[in-house]
């Protein structure tokens, strides 16, 4: 996790002066994300149809919308008003992203966001001890959204709602042969009123194998394994790859 003070100094940046938030954000996803990025290159086709969920101010839209190429789309969900508009004009130019002001829920119910005061990309649907404002925002489910369409790739972090997202999606994971890339926040979950072995269990139900990105390496993950992981402390982050075949 970065600094108290890396995170007070994003934070000014972001506000402040974020063409140069911008690039010193762009290099710190480049390495710290160098596994995921790869994995979701290796995973993505031209013509695909990907999911960016907790899309933020567009550093994974610019790649997916790459790997997909012209005949592919990229549709990007993030509720945060800034954030949006950050996602707006990085992606304006951008023909196959398709951008969506929106949360990712079980149902089409407004959202209530809690925004961080120290970092952009912490706000949360629970209430945490610290916050800067409390926004309502529209949300919609994935399978309300595609309307029966099927989804190649799934990428995810909204800080702790993901079971509520999956449940929203129920029919599209059904149907699709897709893969999924999803943050696995044990603490985040628990707050939002859910927990990792829920989540886990729900999409082994849908014939998914779950593995743990582990020091850059994959683990397939079991009940028991999962079930340890329930009360691990807050700056425990976690991301888990999910498919139906086997890597």
């Amino acid at each position: 996790m970065p600094s108290k003070f890396s995170l007070w100094a994003g934070n000014v940046l972001y506000k402040y002066c974020f063409p140069i938030y911008k690039i010193t954000y762009q290099s710190f996803k480049e390495k710290q994300d160098a596994f995921e990025i790869d994995l979701i290159n290796k995973n993505v086709r031209k013509g695909d149809r990907v999911l960016d969920i907790g899309a933020n101010i567009g550093f994974y839209a610019e790649k997916l919308s790459d790997f997909v190429g012209d005949n592919g789309e990229v549709h990007c969900f993030e509720p945060d008003q800034t954030n949006f508009n950050h996602l707006k004009n990085r992606t304006q130019s951008l023909s196959n992203v398709y951008i969506n002001h929106k949360a990712v829920s079980k149902d089409s119910t407004p959202l209530k966001i809690y925004t961080s005061k120290l970092l952009n990309v912490d706000h949360r649907t629970y209430e945490p001890d610290q916050y800067d404002e409390v926004i309502e925002i529209q949300a919609t489910s994935i399978d309300e959204y595609l309307k029966g369409k099927t989804v190649n790739f799934i990428k995810m972090d909204i800080q702790g709602f993901e079971m509520n997202a999956i449940k929203g999606m129920t029919e599209t994971l059904k149907k699709s042969d897709v893969r999924m890339l999803s943050e696995f926040w044990p603490y985040g979950m628990q707050k939002a009123g859910s927990n990792v072995l829920e989540y886990f269990n729900f999409l082994k139900n849908l014939d998914f194998n779950v593995y743990l990105i582990r020091h850059n390496q994959f683990e397939l993950l079991d009940e028991q394994k999962v079930k340890s992981f329930i009360g691990l402390p807050e700056s425990t982050y976690m991301n888990v790859f999910v498919t139906k075949s086997h890597v």
